[in-house]
């Protein structure tokens, strides 16, 4: 890879502006995030209350407008849940903004070439890179299996509001309510396949994610991460 190197402060180099101290590294969930188990476990906590909470509240507000429903009671369940969701995917966005600020160092000074070279190869993409950009897909595949999960719950909580939607649309008989629900329901496989791949290439890397610089020598094999 032909961008300089510039490596991101680490984790265990810094404390937040002298607050706390950093989370102890072997507690990290990954060797740039200074997030341990309980950190995602509140975040995950917080999703689930904001769901809850915001379909209770929408199926309260519209229980006395039932009888001016075409679905009656069933119609306002679904709306309730698509109000949880819609309401969890803003809490998924919110509670993860700390993970987009964090990721930001680990590609400091990466070419844009470099940074579409790095992706694929977290995806399980040809390989293995230079022993810099190779160290740098390993760091972020392993920051990955923290964040991207908050990602895909914005992306599964926005497409169960949606589903509901034109499941109702195809029930109606209309065309575009068939077919959406044919590719919201296709895209779930999908996006699952694309996690299990950064799965398996942050499992393959893990040691070298975790050293505290590039191993020319670490190069992976292409079979160590193939689905």
């Amino acid at each position: 890879m032909s961008t300089p190197r510039s490596d991101p402060a680490r984790p265990d180099e810094r404390t937040d502006h002298g607050v706390r101290p950093s989370v102890p590294r072997p507690e990290r969930l990954a060797p740039d995030l200074d997030w341990s188990a309980a950190h995602v476990r509140r975040r995950v906590a917080v999703v689930v209350g904001v769901v809850l909470a915001a379909a209770l509240l929408a199926a309260v507000a519209l229980l006395p407008l039932r009888d001016l429903l075409d679905g009656g009671v069933a119609e306002i369940a679904s709306l309730a849940v698509q109000a949880g969701c819609l309401a969890g995917a803003i809490a998924c966005v919110v509670v993860s903004v700390q993970l987009q600020i964090a990721a930001v160092p680990l590609l400091h000074g990466v070419s844009g070439a470099d940074r579409k070279r790095i992706s694929r190869r977290m995806l399980g993409g040809p390989g293995p890179l230079d022993p810099d950009a190779e160290w740098r897909a390993a760091r972020m595949a392993a920051f990955a299996r923290v964040s991207h999960p908050f990602g895909l719950g914005v992306i599964g909580l926005l497409g169960c509001a949606a589903l509901l939607s034109v499941i109702r649309l195809a029930l109606d008989g209309s065309v575009f309510g068939v077919v959406a629900t044919v590719v919201l329901v296709v895209g779930i496989p999908l996006v699952a396949w694309e996690q299990r791949r950064r799965i398996r290439y942050a499992e393959a890397s893990h040691d070298l994610a975790w050293s505290p610089g590039p191993r020319p020598e670490a190069g992976l094999a292409p079979d160590a991460f193939a689905v």
